[in-house]
Parts: C-alpha cells; structure tokens; sequence
C-alpha cells in the first residue's frame, strides 16, 4: 500500500465525540438476528469486538476480522487484525501479515462517515459468522458522558457455537422443529438445555426511536 495512502486512511480523524447507533445484523440468516446498539464513536474496533462478543453471546474463543469498502478507491479493504484465542493457539505470522492495522489502533469515528456507513465483522473462519455493522444515527455528546455501549432493541437469539454457520443452523433449526427426525435427539441434546431461538440472552435496555432521541437530543444525520 502507497504510504501516503495508507496516511490518508489510517491517521486519526479530528472529530467531536458522539454517539453512534448502530445496528448490528447477523447475515444470511432468516428471520434475521439482530442486535441495535449506541456506541461512543471514540471506541476501538478492538471495544467493538467486545461489544458484539456480548450482545450477541458469543463466547469468544474463535479468530474474528473487520473489514470495510472504503470509497475511493473502490475495493475491499482488511482494515483490522483479529484477536487471537489464548494458547495454544499462537498467532501465525503470515495471518498477521495480511491486515494493515491493528484494531486496537483505530476508533469508530475513523472510519465510519457519510461516504462510509457499512463495516462487516466476521466470526470463527470456520463457521464464518458473518456480521453488517450499519451506521444507522449519529448524535451529539458535548459533555462526553457517553463513554461505552448501550444495546437498546434486537430480536432472536444468536445461534449455538460450531453448529455448521448460518447454512448449518438454519438444518438444526429445522431438526429441532420435528421431533421425529432421526437427528433429532442427538441434535437436542447437544443444543443448551434452555436454548430458544426466539429468547435474547443478552441484557436489552430497550429504547424506542423516539425515547433515544429524547434522551440524546436529535440526530445529526438521516437514516
């Protein structure tokens, strides 16, 4: 990557802190889940790696990636590398090779914009939970009291780990449904004793449009 480019890109934004709301959509699976949460857009995509291991419950353990179309030019851009799971498992050093950034090192306010309002997380290579992060309000904070995250709306519940990714969820799903399937005791036992893929796990404050607004002021941008 050019230098100057890569500068261009990379350097911190000199913006005024405020909150993002974001809404954070599980892809490719039907109906969709999906998590709204507001955000201090002076966070690391490292702090939003965290946020959506927590609103989504998971658990954490997998490798994970962000990455965005930036505009101009056009093309996919790796932006952030991933956190690696605890030993065993060491970081290989041709993965690392392939991100520019490290995303500990750029905030949300960096990247997201008017130009720029979609970033994906993908989750676990293996099943590749993959995320859209759609920046949906901005509002303003001039006291700075916004600091972290607040998930304020969502529907159903995130898909148990290593089931087989939104193909092989959707089978289980499917299993679950008709108990006399021959899968179906294997499948139900290996599934949480309590797991309801209607019910959120997650803690929701729930905030309507207009009761964010009410709270926050008014946005500074249209949907």
């Amino acid at each position: 990557m050019d230098k100057a480019y890569r500068l261009e890109i990379f350097t911190p934004k000199n913006i005024p802190k405020q909150i993002y709301q974001v809404k954070i959509t599980l892809k490719d699976i039907h109906p969709p889940i999906w998590r709204r949460v507001l955000v201090s857009n002076y966070l690391t995509f490292a702090d939003l790696h965290q946020i959506i291991q927590e609103c989504f419950y998971w658990s954490d353990y997998h490798l994970h990636e962000f990455s965005y179309r930036y505009p101009d030019p056009p093309h996919w851009h790796i932006a952030m590398k991933g956190v690696y799971p605890d030993e065993p498992y060491p970081p290989d050093q041709e993965i690392e090779e392939m991100y520019e950034i490290g995303e500990d090192e750029l905030r949300l306010c960096d990247v997201f914009s008017e130009k720029l309002k979609k970033v994906h997380y993908t989750y676990d290579f293996g099943d590749s939970w993959d995320h859209e992060i759609r920046l949906e309000k901005v509002f303003p904070d001039p006291e700075h009291k916004f600091r972290s995250f607040l998930c304020v709306a969502g529907k159903r519940a995130t898909p148990p780990e290593d089931c087989g990714g939104a193909y092989g969820y959707q089978q289980l799903l499917e299993v679950l449904k008709n108990p006399g399937h021959p899968d179906y005791e294997d499948m139900n036992a290996w599934v949480e004793e309590d797991f309801d893929p209607e019910t959120i796990r997650c803690p929701i404050s729930k905030m309507s449009p207009n009761a964010i607004e009410k709270t926050y002021g008014p946005s500074l941008n249209s949907k």
